[in-house]
């Protein structure tokens, strides 16, 4: 079984783990933390088109920024320096567990523009995940609309029972039921 070799195979130093001083240092370092810092030091511009690409990128989300010990954050979730990324990346792919529980393990902490977009590209470009993953991915529930009147719209399955194969349909405005 692939998950119980994974899970063996799993080792602790896998972890890693970042510290407050890190992010402090290299968000200090970091050219992109500074410019949201003083725009949260000093306002941002008045009109999204004054602003730089970098906070062009942030516009939206200018209410809602903060700083904390010269790390921004935004709505309790801590804004992650470009340097510090990759092991961002790593400690939540280090499971195994696909995209989206990375994304939802992200977002509960942290941000930063293009955020999804990288947790998607680590899960697609691991080797592990790709030939653990199903082969086939789920299809998404199409519901029709609900039948109006009776025969509009009829459901059918062929089943065997005793030796015997059958055609059942159905109504599904009545749900009336005939075999043959």
């Amino acid at each position: 079984n692939k998950e119980v070799e994974r899970a063996e195979s799993f080792k602790m130093e896998s972890f890693q783990t970042i510290s407050w001083q890190e992010v402090v240092l290299e968000c200090k370092l970091d050219e992109e933390t500074q410019e949201i810092i003083r725009c949260v030091r000093f306002g941002f511009p008045n009109r999204r088109e004054d602003a730089s690409n970098v906070i062009k990128s942030y516009w939206h989300f200018r209410e809602e920024i903060y700083e904390v010990g010269g790390v921004p954050f935004l709505n309790g979730r801590m804004f992650v320096p470009r340097a510090l990324r990759h092991d961002v990346l790593e400690t939540l792919h280090a499971a195994h567990q696909g995209a989206d529980s990375m994304k939802r393990a992200a977002r509960g902490r942290f941000f930063w523009i293009g955020m999804d977009a990288e947790i998607v590209q680590k899960r697609t470009q691991c080797k592990e995940c790709n030939e653990g993953a199903p082969s086939q991915q789920n299809e998404e529930l199409i519901l029709t609309p609900p039948p109006t009147f009776p025969f509009e719209n009829i459901c059918a399955d062929f089943f065997e029972y005793r030796g015997n194969d059958y055609l059942a349909q159905a109504d599904r405005y009545s749900g009336w039921l005939t075999v043959h």
